[in-house]
């Protein structure tokens, strides 16, 4: 038995690092616990946090969408108007183009005899004019000259 009480104080190290691992294994377990709990709560916090923004994400989403379609619903009006006003001209170039296609070296001397007959008869009726003003200025003379009597007026009266 004597042997037995040499190895008593290497027993009770033993035993007291088996009881040091066996609390430091329950305060790690129940440390581990905690731990797990807080961690879940956070990501639970985490996860409604990013719902919240997720949400918010999608009604920005939403908005921004339907100011899209209004937009693409705008263009495409102004588009169809500018579509109908450049038919309408291309029409109208068409038709000047046939009308142009259309005269003829003929119809362009006609047009230019027309146009010095025309300065003929304005020619003639400036000349015409300037007779007609030169006997109204004529007229007047003779009327004041009647009315006050003097000179040797001619008229037939």
């Amino acid at each position: 038995m004597s042997d037995f009480k040499e190895y008593l104080p290497i027993i009770n190290v033993f035993g007291f690092i088996a009881l040091g691992v066996a609390v430091w294994y329950t305060q790690f377990k129940t440390g581990s616990n905690q731990i797990s709990g807080e961690v879940i709560t956070n990501y639970k916090a985490l996860d409604e946090q990013k719902n919240n923004q997720l949400n918010s994400l999608q009604k920005d989403i939403e908005e921004i969408k339907a100011t899209m379609r209004a937009m693409e619903k705008g263009f495409i009006e102004r588009i169809a108007k500018l579509e109908g006003q450049l038919k309408e001209k291309n029409n109208q170039i068409d038709s000047l183009n046939l009308i142009l296609a259309n005269r003829n070296p003929e119809l362009e001397t006609v047009l230019a005899e027309i146009r010095d007959f025309m300065k003929e008869l304005r020619d003639t009726n400036v000349y015409q004019t300037n007779i007609l003003e030169r006997g109204q200025i004529r007229d007047v003379k003779i009327d004041k000259a009647t009315n006050k009597e003097e000179g040797k007026v001619l008229r037939n009266t």
